[in-house]
């Protein structure tokens, strides 16, 4: 899962805690922090275009979604409070987005511009160092998903998600659980209605 920091952290200070150490010109990027919100539903940024910020969550549920030419969707990820959203292309050269990013609740986030920190990554080997580490975080977490969506069944996978992050259940729509899952939502009331029936009744 992707990892969750203190909240009483800003962005600034989650980078120089991932660094593991104080970064140079903190003080300079974090005046240049930019706060923005979303309503439920809207688009934080839509498939093909070029997201040029990197972003902590500070309210609200996040949903990452490629849409099929069919209009089948698949959820690629959900990020809450406390997690980054960085996307791996907008870190290193700049390619446009394959997938949507919509709030699946009303959405509170602090931005940092990503050209900001362009030129301090070719003139400052510690933010060098420091991205480098956000991007491998991000790889491994993408592996993980993979790993799960490839080997486990749908039963596992759905009980995989809930162990990770209870709050789907009560926090985004069956619909989006079950894209996220990889089934369908009818799939998905099979799996939980199996799933009440193995439980004790309550006495």
């Amino acid at each position: 899962m992707n990892q969750i920091y203190d909240r009483r952290l800003d962005l600034i200070e989650i980078l120089e805690n991932r660094a593991g150490h104080p970064l140079p010109h903190a003080a300079i990027l974090r005046a240049r922090l930019v706060h923005r919100s979303w309503r439920r539903g809207e688009a934080l940024f839509h498939a093909g275009e070029r997201v040029g910020y990197i972003a902590l969550i500070r309210h609200g549920v996040v949903k990452f979604s490629y849409q099929s030419e069919d209009g089948t969707e698949r959820v690629r990820d959900f990020l809450s409070e406390g997690q980054v959203a960085a996307c791996i292309g907008v870190l290193g050269d700049e390619e446009p987005v394959a997938y949507d990013g919509i709030a699946c609740q009303d959405t509170e986030a602090e931005l940092l511009d990503v050209e900001l920190l362009r030129g301090l990554v070719q003139s400052e080997p510690d933010w060098a160092h420091c991205l480098s580490l956000l991007l491998h975080d991000k790889a491994r977490h993408l592996t993980g998903r993979e790993r799960s969506l490839l080997t486990l069944t749908p039963p596992e996978r759905l009980a995989h998600a809930l162990a990770e992050r209870p709050w789907l259940s009560e926090r985004v729509t069956q619909q989006d659980l079950a894209a996220y899952i990889g089934i369908t939502p009818v799939s998905l009331s099979r799996l939980k209605a199996r799933e009440r029936q193995r439980l004790p009744a309550a006495t």
